[in-house]
């Protein structure tokens, strides 16, 4: 099961294209996702006629994204089970208690791929101070 699939599912796309629709908004989505009719959706900088800057911007956003669900699948490869998106529930607290794993061990281990390879140091550091103390 892919991302897109369950963003439509869980009504996500809906709730997204209502923020869309209030406030001009765009969201920057992984490779998995589906810009099909989704004209809110960006996947890459070329996605939207923005100055070069800002596209690649958009385009490093995107491939935080992958590397962080990456970083999810490696720090839990023995959980196998596909979760369906949920409101409530049990899997919502399965999906809750991942996050919450994989925040506890980036703190503890003090290393995050993500802020290292994206982010100038003085952003880092204050991504750092604001997550990780």
């Amino acid at each position: 099961m892919y991302d897109s699939p369950i963003a439509e599912w869980g009504n996500v796309y809906a709730k997204l294209e209502r923020f869309h629709q209030s406030t001009g908004g765009q969201v920057v989505v992984d490779t998995a996702f589906s810009t099909g009719t989704y004209d809110f959706l960006l996947k890459s900088g070329e996605d939207v006629a923005l100055p070069t800057a800002i596209g690649r911007e958009v385009t490093a956003l995107r491939q935080s994204a992958e590397w962080g669900m990456r970083a999810l699948q490696a720090a839990f490869s023995r959980l196998k089970d596909r979760l369906k998106y949920e409101e409530r529930g049990e899997r919502k607290c399965i999906l809750l208690s991942i996050v919450l794993l994989f925040n506890l061990r980036t703190r503890l281990v003090g290393l995050i791929q993500i802020l290292s390879t994206c982010y100038s140091s003085s952003i880092g550091r204050t991504a750092n101070e604001l997550f990780c103390n």
